[in-house]
């Protein structure tokens, strides 16, 4: 979930400061999940089409791109590696992409050895910073180490009153290795008239596995 970063980071400030002011007052913060987990047809359509367009944009990045952006990883300048001519084609395609199709937001994410995962190439119009550290999902782990197509269990907004639902999916360099996964970000306005399914909403069902 590309630009749910900053938010994120608030809210857990916040919570960190709401379970001390909550300390021996009996009560915990942990909210409780909806037993209804059944996601309604008109979400699914919009999470179902956004899991076609992730699958059919990483098998077009199989093999030759995906390769060019191992090599990227390997050489990783840091932030420099954004100012090269490398990144700038291999961004260049994902933009190229995500206006086909689109996409809020089109992106390619590696694990690091803290088990968390990292943005590399980012397609968007104002992309993060490479090395930016997205944290770890269930998710990233189903596209990178099981080889699925994967969608996140919600959706959620991204601060300019926009709803995304967000989906990954593995990408194989010529050798037939996974050794990243592409997201995509897709619209998802729909959420407005379910809000249990919008992450980023007081009314959220608390799936999130």
């Amino acid at each position: 979930m590309k630009r749910n970063l900053k938010i994120l980071t608030i809210l857990s400030l916040v919570a960190v400061l709401l379970a001390f002011a909550g300390c021996g007052a009996g009560k915990t913060a942990n909210k409780e999940p909806a037993k209804n987990y059944t996601l309604p047809e008109a979400v699914a359509d919009v999470r179902d089409q956004a899991m076609d367009y992730v699958q059919d944009y990483a098998k077009k990045l199989e093999g030759g791109w995906t390769d060019r952006l191992e090599m990227l990883i390997s050489q990783n300048f840091g932030e420099a590696t954004m100012n090269s001519s490398e990144y700038t084609a291999l961004s260049a395609t994902l933009t190229g992409y995500m206006n086909e199709c689109g996409a809020t937001y089109m992106y390619a994410l590696v694990p690091n050895s803290e088990s968390s995962y990292y943005i590399t190439v980012d397609g968007s119009e104002d992309p993060d910073t490479w090395g930016t550290d997205y944290g770890s999902e269930v998710q990233f782990k189903e596209a990178f180490e099981a080889g699925l197509v994967a969608s996140a269990r919600s959706g959620w907004q991204d601060g300019d009153g926009k709803w995304c639902w967000s989906v990954f999916s593995p990408l194989y360099n010529t050798n037939g290795n996974i050794v990243a996964i592409l997201g995509i970000d897709y619209p998802a306005p729909v959420l407005a008239d379910y809000p249990e399914w919008d992450r980023d909403s007081e009314s959220w069902n608390g799936l999130d596995k």
